[in-house]
């Protein structure tokens, strides 16, 4: 999957990072997702979901977060290099 393709179909608004790192050209980004901003939630599913992304063969990655405890209003995957997302 192409970042510009996992952005397009997960909306990234008001999760919350739990960690962020980067090794060995990978970037391993934990998040608390907001599973009722989804479009395939449904009533009763849980509000939230632990997600780890990974990204493979990373050259650069950019982080910008104005916000304290890295809480984020839209992460900014886009300017991540890299060639495939797991």
């Amino acid at each position: 999957m192409l970042v510009t393709e996992l952005i397009k179909k997960i909306n990234f608004n008001d999760s919350c990072v739990n960690e962020l790192v980067y090794a060995n050209g990978t970037v391993i980004l934990n998040i608390d997702l907001c599973m009722w901003k989804q479009n395939e939630y449904q009533d009763g599913d849980p509000e939230l979901k632990e997600v780890i992304l990974k990204f493979l063969n990373s050259t650069n990655y950019n982080w910008d977060s104005e916000k304290e405890k890295m809480r984020l209003i839209m992460i900014q995957l886009l300017m991540l290099h890299v060639k495939k997302v797991l």
